[in-house]
């Protein structure tokens, strides 16, 4: 295998490893059953967005993460309802 195909390959084992590193499941037990899969994952946004994001949070109560996971939460809960009634 040439030098150069070989040093591609290798980067691209190396960026795969780190990826997966960096996807962690965290399984949660409840009463011997598991609860909730959770995965970590990384979001671009608007630097203003965030700073929002983190008043609100602050402001509620929660984490920034957790603050993110309600309203995505919402916002789906609601997609949902609207999805039901046009039925």
């Amino acid at each position: 295998m040439p030098l150069k195909a070989y040093s591609k390959l290798t980067k691209s084992k190396k960026m795969f490893d780190m990826v997966t590193k960096r996807i962690k499941l965290t399984k949660r037990k409840q009463g011997g059953a598991m609860k909730d899969l959770k995965i970590t994952t990384a979001v671009r946004m608007l630097c203003e967005m965030r700073e929002k994001l983190e008043v609100r949070a602050a402001e509620n109560g929660r984490s920034l993460s957790g603050e993110i996971i309600f309203r995505l939460r919402k916002s789906l809960e609601q997609e949902q309802d609207h999805e039901k009634q046009q039925a």
